[in-house]
């Protein structure tokens, strides 16, 4: 009766897989799907169209600066103290950014914080009817910009050519006058995002002290901007000269460094089972050997700095190498902690 005893013993353990399947669902958090994380910040260029992506993550907040500094000085009616605030947040608050997707425009980028450093982020209510949002503790300095995005969003533009230009150099603009709160006077909601809203949403980071459900185990919001794991430097090789539309800044009167968006590395981040992470893609036309590693000012650099990114992970990795017949561009691969590619 060897047999039977088999066929029990396989019951028995089918019974149990089901059982522990059983308990992991019972286990887990009805809020598992409602955050979404993002391991870049980015914009559409192309409005509702989202085949052109501008990666912003390590330059929106200069992005932010430049264009609010050209609102203030059209004559907006802007609270002119939000950039002195938000400087002071970044060094020592609660400072967060989240990108809000439409399902026809594009997208935009919230930026939100305190000058409490303990500010505090959770859900509120039921999973039907409730959500998640960030606070500030009474007595301190909050600010959240809500409509901050690519002019082609919508096809908001950058004002008439007779008005003055209100974009950044890249097409950045901010649409509507921030919330901006020098001293608050009870606690006060920085962002609330209802969980019937929670799948438009993807957060880059938020530095707040966040409390999760018991049993929770979806996805956890990065503390700090991710470590870019995945590096794309090197020259026309890489950036994709000659095969256009470039990315926008990256095809202009001084800005000549022509990334592409049909690029090699921009084709491995979009391949989500490469699970690449946060990216960062530097390559530009006519860089050498000396300007990818030191930066410089002129032809070679465009005034973009060293191309090894300030966000590279160190993380051990495999460096991907891709050379090429550029004049002045030599190999200096070897070891490398975020993965590479030149």
């Amino acid at each position: 009766m060897k047999w039977l005893r088999c066929l029990l013993a396989l019951a028995l353990m089918l019974i149990g897989v089901q059982l522990v399947a059983a308990n992991s669902s019972y286990a887990a958090s009805d809020y598992d799907d409602l955050l979404q994380t993002s391991p870049s910040l980015y914009v559409y260029t192309d409005g509702g169209a989202k085949s052109h992506k501008m990666d912003i993550s390590s330059s929106w907040l200069d992005e932010l600066d430049q264009t609010y500094n050209r609102r203030l000085a059209a004559g907006s009616g802007f609270p002119s103290n939000l950039m002195s605030e938000l400087y002071d947040i970044k060094s020592s608050g609660s400072l967060g950014v989240l990108m809000r997707e439409d399902p026809s425009w594009g997208n935009t980028v919230e930026v939100f914080g305190t000058s409490d450093p303990n500010g505090y982020c959770g859900f509120v209510g039921d999973v039907v009817n409730g959500g998640f949002g960030c606070m500030a503790h009474t007595g301190y300095s909050a600010v959240h910009v809500e409509y901050f995005t690519h002019s082609s969003f919508g096809g908001n533009g950058c004002g008439y050519w007779w008005q003055p230009q209100t974009c950044s150099d890249n097409g950045m603009n901010v649409y509507t006058a921030p919330m901006v709160v020098t001293e608050t006077t009870q606690p006060t909601s920085l962002v609330w995002v209802p969980n019937s809203q929670a799948s438009n949403i993807k957060y880059y980071f938020a530095d707040f002290d966040t409390t999760y459900p018991t049993g929770y185990d979806g996805e956890i919001i990065p503390t700090q901007p991710p470590n870019a794991t995945y590096v794309a430097m090197g020259d026309s090789f890489s950036s994709g000269e000659g095969n256009p539309p470039f990315e926008a800044g990256t095809a202009a009167s001084l800005n000549d460094c022509h990334r592409s968006y049909t690029a090699y590395p921009r084709l491995l981040q979009s391949d989500v089972s490469l699970h690449l992470g946060a990216t960062a893609f530097t390559a530009c036309s006519g860089a050498t050997t000396t300007t990818v590693l030191n930066g410089g000012s002129g032809h070679a650099t465009r005034d973009e700095g060293p191309q090894p990114h300030d966000r590279a992970s160190h993380q051990p990795g495999v460096p991907h190498i891709r050379r090429g017949a550029a004049p002045g561009f030599h190999d200096r691969s070897g070891s490398a902690d975020a993965r590479v590619i030149c």
